[in-house]
């Protein structure tokens, strides 16, 4: 019972009009402070008697709901009162019960110890689901949850993990509708990206994320060409493109912005990684050894910017004695030709703009090459 209920302070009214034994919608003739939102308990007293309604014996506890302007939804003669005929004018206010109390003691125990496994596809939170553990098929996708409503989760806090096995599965986490938000964002919903848990609790009808922690231990998230998902959530992400070249497309925003993300090369093959979009000169990246790497960082209007780069120094100085087609990831070139004419082929400009590559022959003065072609 208390899972449900909803609380304010002086509520008292009158009856609209008769009501009989079976009726079960009841209006008021004033119903600013009763609650607008969730289930209450209530008391129904005659209008002879005065308050409180302990006076009156033929008292009848309701629960209540309310539905629209002075009207409630009711269930009726509850906590072994019965249900009696009330004439207009009689009294009614908002009430805590014996039944009230002991439901609201047992439910908060366990709410704290409450522990969910839900493996649904789309699920609408309860108030008690304050940890709850989302798995996945390995052929699902994403999974929509509806928080439970703010207003009866006031001040609780709930722990909640995507407990996906591919980086494709995530979380659309959506607050109800009718008034509940995110405290940061507009988006309509955020996304918990495969393997993250976030903590989050309601204050004043609005959800503040006080953490989301992407770095679970044992869960190496790792994309290929059959999981090319990244999200602005993600942390650590390695690319695997041992099967062929991988085209990493960057998630639109997500409702989860500023935690950097850094993609790192994972094989040893001669195929390419390529992430894109991004702000700026490079718009996108080609990650095209092994260990190479980018940060970047998802701005609160969506910009996606590259923070930082990181080209292992064994990978970036080549000798050749031969014509060669340039990665992208090569900054000093030895020929060792003698007299033999070799063809160094640039990479694509928009992968190098802003970076240097120096070129040396054996034996004569290296000069400076900046490509900007």
């Amino acid at each position: 019972m208390a899972d449900n209920l909803t609380f304010s302070n002086l509520a008292k009214s009158t009856l609209m009009s008769d009501i009989s034994t079976g009726d079960t919608l009841i209006n008021i003739n004033d119903h600013t402070n009763f609650p607008p939102v969730g289930l209450f308990t209530a008391v129904i007293w005659s209008g002879l008697k005065s308050s409180p309604p302990l006076e009156d014996a033929d008292s009848e506890i309701v629960h209540l709901t309310h539905t629209a302007d002075n009207g409630f939804t009711a269930v009726r003669g509850k906590e072994a009162t019965s249900a009696k005929d009330w004439k207009a004018n009689n009294n009614i206010a908002h009430v805590i019960t014996a039944e009230t109390m002991g439901g609201f003691i047992h439910d908060s125990a366990m709410v704290n110890a409450s522990y969910s496994v839900i493996p649904d596809n789309t699920y609408d939170m309860k108030r008690a689901d304050t940890n709850s553990v989302f798995t996945f098929g390995s052929d699902e996708m994403d999974k929509t949850v509806n928080l439970p409503e703010a207003a009866l989760a006031d001040g609780l806090t709930y722990h909640l993990l995507c407990y996906g096995v591919k980086s494709s599965q995530c979380i659309r986490l959506y607050p109800q509708e009718g008034g509940d938000s995110f405290s940061k964002t507009d988006n309509q919903y955020i996304k918990l990206a495969f393997g993250t848990r976030v903590t989050l609790t309601s204050i004043n009808n609005k959800w503040e994320i006080l953490g989301y922690d992407n770095n679970i231990p044992f869960n190496m998230k790792i994309v290929d060409s059959s999981n090319p998902y990244v999200a602005s959530g993600d942390g650590i992400v390695y690319a695997d493109a041992s099967d062929g070249d991988l085209a990493i497309n960057l998630h639109e925003p997500d409702g989860i912005t500023g935690i950097p993300v850094t993609i790192i090369r994972y094989d040893d093959s001669e195929n390419n990684v390529y992430v894109q979009p991004f702000t700026g000169p490079n718009m996108y990246v080609n990650l095209a050894c092994q260990y190479q790497s980018i940060t970047f960082v998802t701005e609160s209007d969506g910009t996606k910017r590259i923070i930082n780069s990181h080209l292992p120094t064994a990978k970036n100085a080549l000798t050749i004695d031969s014509s060669i087609n340039l990665r992208g990831y090569e900054r000093y070139i030895f020929a060792t030709t003698g007299a033999t004419q070799v063809a160094v082929r640039l990479t694509k400009a928009s992968v190098m703009a802003g970076l240097s590559i120096y070129f040396k022959k054996t034996g004569q003065r290296r000069r400076q090459c900046n490509d900007h072609t």
